[in-house]
């Protein structure tokens, strides 16, 4: 049900409001190089040189 919401609210495919929620119920910071995440405060976008 959370991830739905996420997806819903912030506009996010699927697959990737399930790595959020998951990350957000565990409260662990999500590191990750997809710029669908980006401007969230609890994810750290890692960008490639």
């Amino acid at each position: 049900m959370a991830s739905a919401q996420l997806s819903h609210t912030l506009r996010l495919p699927m697959a990737d409001s399930i790595i959020l929620a998951t990350a957000r119920t565990h409260q662990a910071r999500l590191y990750t190089m997809d710029s669908d995440f980006k401007d969230l405060n609890d994810v750290e976008l890692m960008i490639r040189n």
